[in-house]
């Protein structure tokens, strides 16, 4: 295994720790930096050890990750702007004046309207509450892409600790696997925390040497 792929997963793999920290515009820079990082070499690795799982399944975590949380964000837009904004507005038409405005204004205008009002805060509750079916069925459709994200970084991992004989990445998967089922509990986060932790340690577990890697095609086990 090369080297320079190794340091490109070790700092990748690292980086959204960095980003949490951070904060801001440059955390979502870090983040996407890492994924590109960690998925250049993931696919060296899948060329390294002829096991094209490695990669395609890695990348189709990605894909399904994004693309579930960009149809629920994009689907609470619609409800939002479509639904809910218009009968905020109609039961106080001061909100329209900070309609136009950022998101995070309006909402703490919003805030401020409902802790001086408690006949407006109660008629947002039942308000927000006839919209509850359809917000908790764009949530949790943000939740079943995270589960099966994590069911597939977990094939991939396992399938990456099966070629390089580096068991932390078997462990890693497994802690992926529980905390797929586990994230509508506590424990859930917690598990997905320490499963990348074992990610990075199998990262650096990972023996490298001088050699390049070759450009030849992947072929599947």
């Amino acid at each position: 295994m090369n080297k320079n792929t190794l340091r490109l997963a070790q700092i990748g793999i690292l980086l959204p720790l960095l980003a949490v920290f951070i904060g801001g515009t440059i955390s979502t820079v870090l983040s996407v930096a890492s994924m590109i990082m960690v998925l250049i070499a993931h696919y060296q690795f899948s060329k390294h050890y002829k096991n094209s799982k490695v990669f395609n399944l890695y990348l189709a975590g990605y894909i399904v990750m994004y693309a579930f949380l960009i149809i629920s964000l994009l689907g609470l837009m619609n409800v939002f702007q479509n639904t809910l904004l218009p009968q905020l507005i109609s039961l106080d038409e001061s909100l329209k004046s900070v309609s136009t405005s950022d998101f995070a204004t309006f909402m703490q205008e919003l805030q401020k309207r409902i802790q001086e009002d408690e006949t407006f805060a109660k008629k947002v509750g039942e308000l927000m509450a006839a919209n509850l079916s359809t917000l908790f069925s764009y949530i949790g459709l943000m939740f079943i892409g995270i589960i099966v994200s994590l069911i597939l970084f977990r094939n991939s991992l396992v399938s990456l600790a099966k070629s390089s004989k580096v068991n932390e990445f078997k462990t890693a998967g497994l802690l992926y696997l529980i905390s797929a089922f586990t994230l509508f509990i506590g424990i859930g986060l917690i598990m997905m925390f320490v499963g990348y932790i074992f990610q990075i340690v199998g990262y650096f577990n990972m023996k490298g040497s001088n050699e390049e890697d070759t450009f030849e095609d992947m072929r599947h086990e």
